[in-house]
């Protein structure tokens, strides 16, 4: 129950600290509403074509912060894993190994799929 608890704790300041942004993203125009209104006009007399850059940078920055908080987890519940294993019981010690093989195969499926969704974008994108 403790562990739970580490772990939920942890979580939450991850997401606090990935939930910070130190980016802005305002112009500094002297009209802001008179640009917006030239950028619509501007967007209305375009041709129509759908363009995927905004599509490509957004799944990047998804993947980066997936993978960021996948890793992070992923190191600290070996961290934990391998304490608990150091300081255990011959009979925790076999629970902490089978908890240990359900750890490799999470690992395990978390790269592979952040791989192939990887692969998938670059082939995509090529495309």
């Amino acid at each position: 129950m403790k562990l739970v608890k580490i772990i939920t704790v942890l979580l939450l300041i991850l997401l606090i600290i990935f939930g910070i942004s130190n980016y802005a993203y305002a112009g500094e125009s002297s009209d802001p509403v008179g640009e917006i209104m030239n950028d619509a006009e501007s967007f209305l007399h375009k041709d129509q074509t759908v363009v995927f850059n905004n599509m490509d940078s957004f799944s990047d920055i998804i993947y980066t912060v997936l993978f960021s908080i996948g890793l992070v987890i992923a190191v600290i519940v070996g961290i934990v894993l391998g304490i608990q294993y150091m300081y255990s019981s011959a009979e925790e010690k076999a629970k902490s190994k089978e908890n240990l093989f359900v750890y490799v195969i999470g690992c395990a499926v978390l790269f592979g799929a952040f791989g192939i969704w990887k692969i998938a974008i670059e082939i995509f994108n090529n495309m």
